[in-house]
């Protein structure tokens, strides 16, 4: 699917949910991956779209869970640094403990 095909499936789920395409809203769902120009022309088709052409529009597959290569990260990668984001955040709230216990016992 072409990246103009994303914006213009964006665009019609945005309006399927009563709200009017634009640019952050289209961004948001079809992710950095997407030139904020081929974003604009999207929107531009699809405005000049009537509602019978849009709503035969192809639904795509979010990319941010898709294996695109153009995405650049994969699922396996995102559960890597999930998990390693946790053991971070464990370290950090124990080193957190023992500076609230060390200032309570100089108080």
């Amino acid at each position: 699917m072409r990246p103009i095909d994303h914006v213009l499936a964006a665009a019609k789920g945005i309006a399927l949910k009563g709200q009017k395409p634009n640019v952050a809203l289209i961004k948001g769902r079809v992710g950095a991956n997407v030139p904020m120009p081929v974003i604009v022309q999207g929107i531009r088709e699809f405005n000049a779209m009537s509602e019978e052409e849009w709503r035969g529009i192809e639904d795509s597959q979010p990319q941010a869970i898709s294996k695109d290569k153009s995405a650049g990260v994969s699922l396996e990668d995102l559960s890597k640094q999930v998990n390693a984001m946790q053991d971070y955040i464990s370290q950090l709230e124990s080193r957190i403990s023992q500076l609230e216990t060390q200032a309570s016992k100089g108080e």
